[in-house]
């Protein structure tokens, strides 16, 4: 278990590459996973159980390694956190410890201020509950005025 912003979050055992498996080390699973990974008898433990578009860091690196067949080297076995993400909401909504079902927003104006706090690669219907409120607040010409929060997945929360 560790504590994020006075939040609980529940920690993940995963597999990463040996050369990355040092704590603190951050990385995020993106892209599709490939098809090799999803015969392999440790997918569940590598990157079954991690989600796409979250960042995870390293807090414990642990002795136990296997070969990966795909990565033609060793991964190690480490325990993660995932990391506070970093929206832009409607102001309205930016209120501590609401929970909220994400939606993304398909901004393409990326001269904005918010535009990479509006897109990012969270999966559509993510619940998220909002953890700190940021005084950062801009002007949008598609939702009016938003707010920066932190997030964390519901579903990393211990109760």
């Amino acid at each position: 278990m560790g504590v994020i912003y006075s939040v609980r979050v529940r920690r993940l055992i995963t597999l990463i590459s040996e050369e990355v498996a040092v704590e603190g080390y951050r990385f995020r699973l993106t892209g599709t996973v490939p098809s090799e990974c999803r015969s392999c008898k440790l997918y569940r433990v590598c990157i079954g159980n991690l989600k796409l578009g979250i960042e995870y860091m390293v807090v414990a690196v642990r002795r136990v390694k296997h070969y990966c067949p795909l990565l033609g080297s060793y991964v190690r076995v480490v325990e993660v956190e995932p990391q506070p993400i970093e929206l832009a909401v409607e102001d309205s909504m930016a209120v501590q410890d609401i929970v909220f079902t994400y939606r993304a927003k398909g901004c393409r104006d990326s001269s904005c201020p918010a535009y990479r706090l509006c897109n990012n690669r969270l999966i559509e219907g993510t619940k998220l509950k909002i953890i700190s409120v940021s005084s950062e607040k801009f002007s949008c010409r598609y939702y009016g005025l938003v707010r920066k929060v932190l997030c964390i997945p519901v579903d990393y929360l211990l109760s």
